[in-house]
Parts: C-alpha cells; sequence; structure tokens
C-alpha cells in the first residue's frame, strides 16, 4: 500500500513541476513575442477556455474516486468505469468544441474580448486548445488511475 501511494506521490510531484516551469516560463516567452494588447487577449481566452472546462472537471474527479474505490475489489466494474469515462470524454469534447461554435455564430466572443482581434481566430484558437483537450488533455487523470 505505501508503494501505491509513494507512486502516486512520485507522478504529482512531476505534474506539479512541469505546471510550475510551464506557468513560469510561458509568460516571458509569450511577452518577448506579444505585446501586452494581445497577451491581455490570450489571457481573457486562456480564461474563457478553463471556464467551459468545468463540464468535465467534475465528470474527471467522480470517475477518479470510484475507480480507486472499486479496483482492488471490482476490477471488472472498475474496467468498464474506465472505458465509458473514455467515452464521456470524448462526447464532453465534441460539445464543448460545438458551444465554441455556438459562442461564435452569435458573434458572443466579440463580446467577452472587446477588442479588435477578429473572433473567427479566437474561435479557431479556442477549438484547437478543445481539441487538445480531447486528444490528450482530458484523459490525463484517467491515465494516472491507470498507472497507479
Amino acid at each position: 500500500m505505501s508503494r501505491k501511494l509513494f507512486k502516486s506521490f512520485g507522478y504529482k510531484a512531476v505534474h506539479i513541476i512541469v505546471l510550475v516551469l510551464y506557468s513560469l516560463l510561458l509568460i516571458p516567452i509569450l511577452l518577448n513575442y506579444w505585446d501586452l494588447k494581445v497577451y491581455g487577449a490570450w489571457i481573457a481566452l486562456y480564461a474563457f477556455f478553463n471556464l467551459i472546462q468545468v463540464l468535465e472537471f467534475g465528470h474527471g474527479t467522480f470517475v477518479g474516486n470510484e475507480f480507486n474505490r472499486i479496483v482492488h475489489t471490482q476490477v471488472d466494474k472498475a474496467k468498464a468505469l474506465l472505458g465509458s469515462a473514455l467515452r464521456a470524454n470524448l462526447i464532453v469534447g465534441f460539445f464543448e468544441i460545438i458551444i465554441i461554435f455556438i459562442i461564435y455564430q452569435f458573434g458572443f466572443l466579440r463580446y467577452l474580448l472587446d477588442s479588435d482581434i477578429d473572433d473567427r481566430e479566437v474561435a479557431i484558437v479556442l477549438s484547437i486548445l478543445f481539441f487538445y483537450r480531447i486528444i490528450m488533455g482530458s484523459f490525463r487523470g484517467i491515465i494516472v488511475r491507470i498507472l497507479n
């Protein structure tokens, strides 16, 4: 039990280190190439991206907790739970992209950003971010559970 706990702490430590380095290094890199106005629009865009992701955070937390609860006693049920979680992540990811499309079609992006940046470009960037989440990001919590 303690070996698995230390493995879990190790995975989490690597995750935290990567996030800290990402946070510390990204700002100077972006400010080197962007002016403050573009960087401010990026921060607003990324905050909007994080707000929409709330849909999948609750589900990911539930799946992780349920998996940890049953993995040692009901292995088949735990496998089924992971399979259903992967399908749910794909469905939610595509739902998030549809939300971006609807927000773009109704012109809410121009209202949210209040900037001279083309809202079509903003919709494309948001779609790329959510597509990345579908491909890799939303599965990381499930992958960590499998590794443990």
